[in-house]
Parts: C-alpha cells; sequence; structure tokens
C-alpha cells in the first residue's frame, strides 16, 4: 500500500471513530434544532452518510464537532424542508456542550442522556443560566459571581444544589418514577 493511500484510509477510519463517539452529541444537537426524534433520526442517518462520503472535506486538525454540527444543521433542515416544516427548525441552540464533553461522556447511554436533557429543562430558568454559564460557556464560578451580583460562595452552592437536583431527576426517570 502507498503512503498516500495508507495516509487516505487513515483519514477515513479516522472520520468513522469521530463519528461514532460525536453520535450522541449529534443527536443532542439535532434535537435542539427540531424538537422530535423522528426528525432526529433520519437527520443523524442522513448526516452520516454525508460525512461518510465527504470525508475528504475534512481538515485534520480542526474542530470535528464544529464540522459535523455544520453537516447535521444542513440534513435537519433538508429532513423538515421535504416533510414542508421548514418553520420548525430553531435558529439557535440554547446550550452549546463543548466536543472534549462529548467525547468525555460518549460512553453514557442515550437513555441517560434523554433524562438529563428534560431534567436541565425542568429547572428553573435561573438555574439554567448557572448551568449555561458554567457548561456552556466554562466560566469559572468566580466570573458567574460577578456576571449574576451574588457571592462565589452562593453560586458554588447553587450549583451543587442544582447537580444534586439534576442527578436525583436523572436516577428518577431511570427508575421509572415519575418527577
Amino acid at each position: 500500500m502507498k503512503k498516500a493511500e495508507y495516509m487516505s484510509e487513515k483519514k477515513k477510519n479516522d472520520i468513522l471513530r469521530k463519528l461514532i463517539t460525536y453520535n450522541s452529541m449529534l443527536s443532542g444537537y439535532i434535537y435542539s434544532l427540531a424538537e422530535d426524534w423522528a426528525v432526529v433520526e433520519e437527520a443523524l442517518q442522513e448526516t452520516a452518510v454525508y460525512m461518510c462520503e465527504h470525508w475528504k472535506d475534512f481538515t485534520p486538525g480542526t474542530d470535528f464537532g464544529a464540522w459535523a454540527r455544520t453537516v447535521a444543521h444542513m440534513r435537519c433542515r433538508e429532513v423538515l424542508h421535504r416533510e414542508g416544516r421548514q418553520d420548525r427548525i430553531r435558529k439557535s441552540v440554547s446550550i452549546h456542550i463543548p466536543d472534549n464533553v462529548w467525547e468525555e461522556y460518549s460512553v453514557y447511554p442515550a437513555e441517560k442522556k434523554q433524562a438529563l436533557t428534560e431534567c436541565i429543562q425542568a429547572v428553573g430558568k435561573k438555574s439554567r443560566e448557572i448551568i449555561r454559564l458554567r457548561y456552556e460557556e466554562g466560566k469559572s464560578c468566580g466570573t458567574i459571581s460577578r456576571i449574576l451580583k451574588k457571592s462565589v460562595d452562593a453560586v458554588y452552592m447553587a450549583l451543587s444544589r442544582i447537580r444534586q437536583a439534576l442527578k436525583k431527576c436523572v436516577e428518577e426517570k431511570l427508575s421509572g418514577d415519575t418527577v
């Protein structure tokens, strides 16, 4: 096998591995756009097909997650357009989880991720704002305290209470108990 062929095959395999790793992230991203699991399944399949056919378009060393989300966004729009529901796609996503977080936690089952998504939506607006600042924007508790005009200790306590509430909510959802 020539070096160019080997490198090409390696790049293709890397893309497939990343696609599997980012599957949960893409599912969540597409759901945040369409809020319809049937659309998620179809758009996710079309995203995978597109990425496998256009793997040469990805430049190694760049942000795979950003490329994958761009492809997923286009596929989601196409699915909704075919169904005559193009007006249903949301313009923006409320919570963006960084790629390294998806890579680290991609081993969690879909049911647990779905439960967490539902639980985050169930917490109050102020709690969601703290979650967004801490986990989407990666802000420190000190920075969050300045933004929200609260003490650092209050932010730590709020995050602790939010995490405990989310943990309890997820556990109850997974056990079948009502929340």
